[in-house]
């Protein structure tokens, strides 16, 4: 007993100890308040953030549904006591609010105007958009969008919005300083960086086949809910909208997609300044400059192949022909048919293009009015059909059997009474002819540039382009479901 009153006042001496000790020496960790260097080579970012980061949105939007009016009815078993629910059908529909999704948008004028993706607010009923660091939510309407880019305007009632600086995409470069700032899953202001990875980024398929596509890469993380926030340079400058990313998972792996800022202005311009988007319209039908066509067509430089010239249109006015290579609109580089397309679909419907086109070996310049979408033409196109039973007459290349054009071939075809040419028979498996994508049922109007009236003209005439030489190329001219092409197909 005495032992454990002795330990007891020892460990309470002992504990009266430390404790006067560690009051008279406490311990203090210095702390540095001065703030991360923000200059030089190894600056921070967030001098950027402060500029931008006021200007980017959070959105969010829902979708009316109708659903079935169900009633829970309660009800009383007298025999055992228990009180029990049962859900009751009952007439008619009621309409409900269901999340759609969310997403970013960037403000661009000081009394509301914000763009964002149109796939953010598409069959959206209500939008709410959240603005600041603390989130003030404001009801949004649809000021107009356009599917073929994915952009969409809003308006947001207010007068002293932040906004964002604007800065040209026409002089980056790949390796140029790149932030991506949005709202992935919900996170608002969220910052991610990178670099430019590429430039002029087509036929990827985002915006679908009547797209518009001239995409920004960037391995800056853009992640779900990012889209329709801002890509920013080093001075601040919003250069792009955040689009896509590549996925296999749905998270981030590195590759990202923005829409540049040249091509958000003019299809956000258009959208407040008119209430729709106006395109410009030339009238052909494009192919891209294969290597095999390069070489039939004796061209050694990118471009855009013309394949068909549509009657009564903008191109077949100003002069251009079926076979000419586009190779610069308006001293832009045309690097494919896809580049072409969006070069001719910005361009306001009434003003002046000048064309620089090879045409026969020869470099020529062409000047066309651009006309407007509006006064689109329909194309040519029908279903091929099954090939006819009856001897063959051989093939007019290796694996391409042809025969005579019939009325209900140019029938089948919208092809005016007298049209000629020879139709495709039967394309050979694994042959020079199913390697160059020919098909069953498409006619072969012209055989390196001339035409051809029938089976016979069209041997003599492939005789006659090829000569005593093996391996050449012969350069087809053929109708078929998608309208006019050329293809050049090898001959062994």
């Amino acid at each position: 007993m005495k032992f454990k009153q002795n330990t007891t006042q020892f460990l309470t001496s002992a504990f009266l100890a430390i404790t006067l000790h560690s009051s008279a020496d406490e311990l203090r960790l210095g702390i540095d308040s001065d703030p991360p260097l923000r200059e030089g080579a190894h600056a921070g970012y967030a001098p950027i953030v402060e500029k931008v980061a006021p200007a980017v949105v959070s959105i969010a939007s829902t979708q009316n549904v109708a659903v079935p009016k169900i009633a829970n009815r309660r009800f009383f078993d007298p025999f055992t006591g228990r009180l029990f629910q049962r859900r009751q059908m009952l007439p008619g529909r009621e309409i409900i609010p269901q999340p759609k999704g969310t997403g970013s948008g960037v403000i661009l004028t000081k009394d509301g105007y914000v763009v964002t993706n149109h796939h953010v607010i598409r069959e959206a009923d209500d939008i709410k958009v959240a603005v600041g660091n603390d989130g003030d939510l404001y009801d949004a309407k649809i000021i107009g969008f356009d599917e073929a880019t994915d952009l969409a305007v809003l308006k947001i009632d207010g007068t002293d919005f932040p906004t964002v600086r604007i800065g040209s995409t026409k002089n980056l470069k790949a390796g140029d300083f790149a932030l991506a700032i949005g709202s992935p899953f919900n996170l608002s202001n969220t910052v991610t960086h990178g670099i430019i990875s590429a430039l002029g980024r087509t036929d990827l398929g985002i915006t679908g086949e009547a797209g518009y596509e001239d995409f920004i890469q960037t391995d800056a993380s853009i992640n779900p809910g990012n889209s329709g926030g801002a890509l920013v340079d080093n001075k601040g400058r919003m250069i792009g909208i955040n689009t896509a990313i590549f996925s296999r998972s749905g998270g981030n792996l590195g590759i990202g997609f923005a829409i540049p800022s040249d091509l958000v202005v003019n299809i956000t311009e258009q959208i407040i300044n008119y209430g729709e988007v106006r395109r410009g319209y030339l009238g052909v039908h494009l192919g891209d400059l294969t290597p095999d066509l390069a070489q039939a067509l004796g061209v050694d430089e990118d471009g855009a192949v013309i394949h068909e010239v549509m009657p009564d249109s903008p191109a077949e006015k100003a002069g251009l022909q079926d076979g000419d290579v586009v190779t610069h609109l308006n001293d832009r580089p045309v690097d494919g048919a896809a580049r072409l397309r969006l070069l001719v679909g910005t361009a306001q419907p009434g003003t002046e293009a000048l064309f620089k086109i090879i045409r026969e070996g020869k470099e020529l310049e062409i000047k066309c009015q651009i006309g407007s979408q509006d006064r689109r033409i329909s194309s040519r196109s029908g279903r091929p059909t099954q090939t006819r039973n009856g001897t063959l007459p051989g093939e007019l290349v290796p694996g391409l059997q042809v025969a005579d054009v019939t009325d209900e071939d140019r029938s089948r075809l919208a092809l005016p009474e007298g049209t000629t040419g020879v139709i495709i028979e039967s394309v050979a498996p694994d042959s020079p002819a199913s390697r160059a994508k020919l098909s069953p049922g498409e006619m072969i109007t012209g055989i390196n540039r001339t035409p051809v009236t029938g089976v016979e003209d069209a041997f003599e005439v492939a005789e006659n382009a090829l000569g005593e030489k093996q391996g050449k190329l012969l350069l087809l001219r053929i109708i078929g479901e998608n309208g006019s092409r050329y293809v050049a197909v090898k001959t062994s």
